[in-house]
Formats: structure tokens, sequence, C-alpha cells
């Protein structure tokens, strides 16, 4: 009886210490994953490769910071990017499987490298070939995930590349973009 209730015990301490152990693996290796996630996602939501360079979970501040984000450009294009941006700064509120809330978004150096072609555009193609049921629709036993955006700022410059002109075509620096109460009033709107 003594051995049945010491190896219960060493289970049960074994399995607390996983728990922990692991809980501890999950909290410091959280920005890793998250990454993996969002890269994977966006990924497939605009079918093209999108990688992030770091991103920094802060929980106690529901704080994200975003490093040196790349979207590839489709195939067929000059550039091998389609959007860089240096850092986005974000501030959360609800973050669940269901309901992603975003407080303020800030998105610093966005560098779009437009491409134009006498048929189409590289942004246009990729808006052309966006899953936008990636996340957007309800499967058995979970609901669509939904988006509060009360407040996004970004700046940044466009870099047009026209390929059936003979002259280079000069950046254009952007006016600052301000978007605002994206999916306030409708309690989040579906990701699609």
């Amino acid at each position: 009886m003594a051995a049945m209730s010491k190896g219960a015990l060493t289970i049960t301490s074994l399995a607390t210490a996983l728990l922990f152990g692991g809980g501890i693996f999950l909290f410091l290796n959280f920005g890793s994953i998250a990454k993996n996630l969002s890269e994977e996602y966006a990924s497939r939501t605009l079918g093209v490769d999108v990688t992030i360079g770091e991103m920094e979970v802060f929980f106690k501040a529901r704080k994200i910071d975003v490093y040196n984000v790349k979207i590839a450009n489709p195939e067929g294009y000059q550039n091998p990017y389609a959007v860089t941006v240096d850092k986005i700064d974000i501030h959360a509120g609800t973050l669940s499987s269901e309901l992603l809330e975003f407080k303020d978004v800030f998105v610093q150096k966005a560098d779009v490298y437009l491409e134009v072609k006498p048929t189409a555009t590289n942004l246009t193609d990729i808006r052309k070939n966006m899953n936008t049921n990636v996340g957007a629709e309800e499967s058995a036993g979970e609901k669509a995930l939904r988006v509060i955006l009360d407040k996004m700022v970004m700046n940044g410059t466009i870099h047009p590349t026209i390929s059936f002109l003979n002259q280079p075509v000069n950046s254009v620096k952007l006016p600052e973009i301000r978007l605002e109460g994206i999916g306030r009033n409708e309690n989040g709107v579906l990701v699609g």
C-alpha cells in the first residue's frame, strides 16, 4: 500500500512539474508561437508568403510589438516583396479564439512596392487570390473569428515600378492613413 501511494505521489509530482514547466515554456516562448501562427494565418489568407522577423508579447500591458513584416509578391513580379513594414505596435483589448479587439495599431515605415503591368498589378493579384474564408466560416464546434479595430494609424511610402515604361518612377510618401471604429458597432466584423 505504501509503494502504491508513493507511486501515486511520484506521478502527481511529475504531472505537476510537467504542467508548471510547460506553462513556463509556453510563457517564455509565446512570442515565437504567436509569430509562427500569425505567419501561417496571414500566408494562407493572402496566398503569398508572409514572414515576421520578431514578435514580442507583453501580457500585462496587453501590447504586441511586431518587427520586420514582409509580404511576398505573387509569381511573375520583379521585386521579392509587395510590402515590408519595419514595426507594428498593437495595443489590444479582448484576445480570444472568437474575438480580437485592437484598441490602437500603429504601423511604422510601411514600404509598398507597387508593380504595374499592362493587365494587372501585384496588389490586385494578391487581392484577387485572397482566401477570405480563412478564419471567417463557422465550422462544427467553433465560432467564426471576429475583429474590432478602434484605431489604426499608418505611415509609409509607395515605390512604383511600371513595367512598360523605360524610365524610373519616383517614390511617393503617403500622408498619414487613419482608420477608426471598424467593427465596434457590430461587436466585431468577420475576418474575411
